[in-house]
């Protein structure tokens, strides 16, 4: 999510008052000590313009013919 984020310059503040989420729980997802629960993950996939399945693997796709090469 966050890679994503990077390359579309999209700061956390910005992605936090965007989507009227804590800035505070941003940054815990940041570090790792806590994830987007499953309530916001279709809303974030949305936000990014990424797939639920990209954002929960960081897959391209679970279709097994498809590349599996990690996005970012």
């Amino acid at each position: 999510m966050f890679c994503e984020m990077y390359k579309q310059k999209i700061q956390q503040k910005r992605f936090a008052n965007d989507l009227n989420i804590n800035y505070e729980t941003v940054k815990k997802w940041r570090v790792n000590s806590s994830n987007p629960p499953a309530e916001l993950i279709a809303i974030i996939a949305d936000y990014l313009g990424v797939s639920v399945y990209w954002l929960l693997t960081g897959e391209k796709s679970k279709d097994p013919n498809e590349d599996k090469t990690l996005i970012c």
